[in-house]
């Protein structure tokens, strides 16, 4: 049996075939950077003319953009004709002037509570120096006690007296440190919970397995722009002393504002427009002249590790993103490993596709079987060209111990019901029809797996049974085999875009490590054994099955 776009529910699948080859890669790169910065292709070292189509299989095209540079022209020019100015409104993108950026500077999607999360905090830190004043001051009186009565016994009445007295004061002391510690510890506890619900924060799950995830935001844009300062603050100036050199950067000053200038006025005009439309909200008016960029990185493991993560950060942009107007970028890098992990975690980034949003997928190092199970599913596939590509295929192996067990005499039961319920196993005996019925499975994995690559990348429809044999390539060659769209890092797909779109990071917000943080959680065992499941790395874990087979 074959599978298709419907068995799949893959909507964003049309059922045209000249369709499906149209599907190209959108010019996201240096061509529409010259219609906002006509200089900006100096700064990023890119070939402007090197723009691939997903569809044309690797053919370069080249795109005059002439007629945009009119947009940042000071001449007078014509009034435009409602068609041309619909057209204009289309193309024109509003490229901010750089501003700086605080690596730490995150926005989070919990409201700010005027402070209050430092509260319990304040009252951990409170309670830690307790702890530690109070072990301190036990040791110190318990030596000084003991110290005395030994002095006693030798005859030294006064000095024994003396210490045990100071040694008598610093337990009372320890005793109301502790007190205090232990008050502190508490009030913490009760003001997390107060400071949650105060902020909205739902009530964990009742089963208490899973943990709520928190995402964080950053703005990539303007990330190096403090190295530039810095750089400029400690390069040698030769020439900074010439009349000449200050009255050029004076000009280049000049000409940089009125360059910001002009923008921001034809910003306006071009807003102004909108509004008097009507046709568009205040929230897609800005979204329209500065577009985002969602980027998140993925890591793959054999059991998908960060699905939760994943899921979260995929719903935040089906919820938020803009359709046929945003991008979202995925840096992912995976061997593969259970077929339902991969499988749910493809199924996650379709529903990106499936929203209109445009996807990316930028594979650095490998994307092989389950990961490029994953890749498949993105509008354009980048690759680094020595990056491992492919893999389109299953494996499973299962020891069988059974002769060894029936060797030594030793008797293992085995009770199913159903014939097929176990086909190959550990302990039971391998039979010809159990090996037979297993290889069908894997087969039946492996076709849908197939059709599932032939769905996502219609390209690859006619050549699926030569790239779906299991092998691995090298991205330059997985690129000829139409695996892959672009050669080309995914830092240097950040560049290209990052004059046209806002690059906005997804990523998960991690609890703080450390004492304070560790003694946060003790909010009864169940804090207690989950710290202890955290650090033998059994925490969240111990309850998944093993797969039976992984791509």
């Amino acid at each position: 049996m074959r599978y298709g776009a419907e068995q799949f529910g893959y909507t964003f699948v049309t059922t045209n075939d000249n369709e499906q080859q149209e599907a190209e890669l959108s010019t996201t790169t240096t061509e529409t950077s010259k219609l906002v910065n006509p200089s900006s292709t100096a700064d990023l070292n890119i070939n402007p003319t090197i723009v691939e189509s997903a569809a044309a299989g690797g053919t370069t095209t080249s795109v005059d953009n002439t007629d945009d540079y009119q947009l940042m022209s000071t001449t007078p020019t014509a009034v435009p004709s409602d068609e041309e100015d619909e057209e204009q409104q289309q193309h024109f993108l509003y490229n901010p002037p750089p501003a700086k950026h605080d690596n730490n500077e995150w926005s989070t999607n919990k409201e700010d509570n005027g402070g209050a999360e430092q509260i319990p905090a304040v009252l951990s830190a409170f309670g830690a120096c307790c702890c530690c004043i109070t072990a301190a001051f036990v040791l110190a009186g318990g030596v000084l006690v003991a110290y005395g009565s030994y002095q006693n016994n030798r005859q030294e009445k006064e000095d024994g007296d003396r210490n045990q007295l100071i040694g008598s004061i610093l337990l009372v002391v320890s005793a109301s440190t502790c007190l205090l510690g232990w008050c502190s510890c508490c009030f913490s506890c009760v003001s997390t919970a107060v400071v949650d619900v105060a902020a909205g924060a739902p009530l964990p799950p009742a089963s208490g397995d899973q943990k709520r995830i928190k995402l964080k935001f950053r703005r990539l844009n303007d990330e190096f722009q403090g190295a530039q300062d810095a750089l400029n603050h400690v390069h040698f100036d030769v020439a900074g002393d010439m009349k000449e050199i200050q009255t050029a950067k004076k000009k280049e000053r000049k000409n940089k504002e009125q360059e910001e200038k002009q923008q921001k006025k034809l910003l306006e005009q071009h807003i102004q427009t909108d509004l008097k439309r009507g046709a568009l909200s205040v929230s897609d008016i800005r979204r329209k002249y500065r577009p985002i960029a969602f980027y998140i990185k993925f890591d793959g493991d054999l059991l998908v590790s960060t699905l939760d993560l994943l899921t979260k950060q995929v719903s935040t942009i089906v919820n938020v993103g803009k359709a046929n107007i945003d991008q979202v970028i995925v840096v992912l890098s995976s061997p593969g490993g259970s077929v339902s992990s991969y499988g749910l975690a493809s199924s996650q980034l379709v529903r990106i596709r499936k929203a209109g949003i445009k996807l990316v997928i930028c594979v650095d190092t490998v994307a092989a079987s389950g990961g490029y199970m994953m890749a498949s599913v993105g509008d354009v596939v980048c690759a680094a060209p020595f990056a491992m590509i492919g893999s389109i295929g299953v494996v499973t192996q299962i020891p069988n111990f059974h002769r060894f067990l029936d060797k030594n005499s030793i008797d293992a039961f085995l009770f199913t019901a159903g014939k097929y319920k176990r086909t190959v196993d550990v302990i039971g005996e391998v039979t010809d029809e159990g090996k037979e019925k297993l290889q069908e499975e894997l087969d039946d994995i492996h076709r849908a797996f197939k059709d599932h690559v032939a769905l996502a990348r219609p390209k690859l429809k006619d050549a699926i049974e030569d790239v779906g044999t299991g092998e691995y390539w090298l991205a330059v060659q997985a690129k000829e085999l139409g695996l892959v769209d672009v050669i080309m890092t995914s830092d240097e797909y950040l560049e290209s875009i990052r004059l046209q779109y806002d690059i906005i990071e997804i990523a998960e917000k991690k609890k703080k490590s450390g004492i304070l943080s560790t003694l946060h959680q003790l909010d009864g065992m169940k804090g207690v054994m989950g710290l202890f499941s955290s650090w033998t790395g059994q925490g969240g874990q111990q309850h998944q099955p093993m797969p039976m087979a992984v791509v």
